[in-house]
């Protein structure tokens, strides 16, 4: 079973198409996350997906900005998207009644406003 923040990695990588390296991977998450991740941690996890068979890795050409240095795309496999699947399948489990709870919460909210 994925963490949390496997799955958010492995929808970024989707989302990213195959143009998806470290950093801008790393800066998507902290855009949409309350909690600050580091990028070791990106990349910790990326490795990780890799040698699972969630990601795959290709090499970009050489580029004079980042001293001829290769920058490490990374590209969601089918077994990722299959792992994926079944995060999402746990989590609806998981979350089902979510809606009357927030329904709930905002009457509790809202009647506790009115005293």
């Amino acid at each position: 079973m994925l963490t949390k923040l496997e799955d958010q990695i492995l929808m970024s990588v989707w989302k990213f198409k195959g143009q998806g390296y470290g950093i801008n991977i790393f800066q998507h998450l902290n855009k949409i996350n309350d909690k600050r991740i580091t990028l070791g941690v990106v990349y910790d996890v990326l490795e990780r997906m890799s040698k699972n068979g969630y990601v795959e890795t290709l090499m970009g050409e050489p580029t004079p900005i980042r001293g001829g240095m290769r920058k490490k795309y990374y590209q969601i496999t089918n077994e990722g998207i299959t792992e994926l699947i079944r995060s999402k399948e746990i989590n609806d489990k998981i979350m089902d009644g979510f809606q009357e709870l927030v329904q709930n919460y905002k009457l509790n909210q809202n009647s506790k406003k009115s005293i």
